[in-house]
């Protein structure tokens, strides 16, 4: 069985190429979408903010506040290293929950800087100096600033680039 090479788009009522439509298949047939990609694009964006406008509903009718508007990207950058921490703890029962005060304050501490290699300008992550693998903790204790690529040499092994107080 071929495929129609039109189909009319059940959203906006135009009639575009197969082109447009996803092709759907199951184990006994294979079809065309009933809606084309840009409206299938729209529904999908507006269904996002029609999440996000309920749970921002659900939380005013419990009284809690939200004062500010959607973070800016660097802050969504930072809370996704954060909650990627915390979430990797959680499912691996180890002890400890890094905050985003407490990142923001050992990043100040450190000046900004990798610890791996000294660099500055770039983006920080959330490196444990005992792997969680190993069974290291999710505390601010075992936690150093490093660059993506030192972060990524590193891998799961030990190697703490704090430096030694004496």
């Amino acid at each position: 069985m071929s495929l129609p090479s039109h189909r009319v788009c059940t959203k906006c009522n135009v009639d575009l190429p197969a082109s447009f439509f996803r092709v759907e298949r199951s184990v006994y047939s294979t079809w065309l979408g009933s809606r084309c990609a840009p409206c299938k694009r729209a529904s999908s964006r507006d269904s996002g903010q029609r999440a996000a406008r309920k749970m921002e509903e659900a939380l005013h009718a419990r009284g809690v506040l939200i004062i500010s508007g959607p973070p800016v990207p660097e802050d969504r950058r930072l809370y996704n290293v954060i909650a990627g921490c915390n979430w990797r703890a959680k499912k691996r029962g180890l002890p400890g929950r890094l905050t985003l005060e407490d990142w923001l304050a050992l990043c100040a501490f450190y000046q900004q800087r990798c610890l791996g290699c000294g660099a500055v300008d770039l983006p920080l992550t959330a490196d444990h100096v005992v792997a969680m693998a190993r069974g290291g903790s999710n505390d601010i204790g075992n936690i150093q600033p490093l660059c993506v690529a030192c972060n990524y040499h590193k891998s799961f092994n030990f190697a703490d680039y704090r430096p030694r107080t004496i």
